[in-house]
């Protein structure tokens, strides 16, 4: 089973990738490669303040075998809903 999750999860990057750049190049032809960095560098971005914050919530509310990882996802999701109403 970890076999499969790792073949789907592996292939997830060279699809998306590619994805976002086939669309970006019909909106923008001159820039595509230079809009798909960009966008990827958001997505590293985010993922990195992300990780962070769910790091600095589990040390510093609880320790991390009290909380679950859903918890975690519903408290990010409602810091994600506030901030963007």
């Amino acid at each position: 089973m970890a076999l499969g999750v790792a073949v789907f999860v592996g292939q997830n990057p060279l699809i998306s990738s590619n994805s976002m750049a086939s669309i970006l190049e019909k909106n923008f032809p001159n820039a595509a490669g230079s809009a798909n960095s960009m966008v990827g560098s958001v997505r590293f971005g985010i993922g990195a303040s992300v990780g962070s914050l769910v790091s600095f919530i589990a040390d510093k509310f609880c320790c991390t075998d009290v909380i679950s990882h859903g918890d975690l996802l519903r408290y990010c999701s409602g810091l994600l809903l506030l901030f963007n109403s």
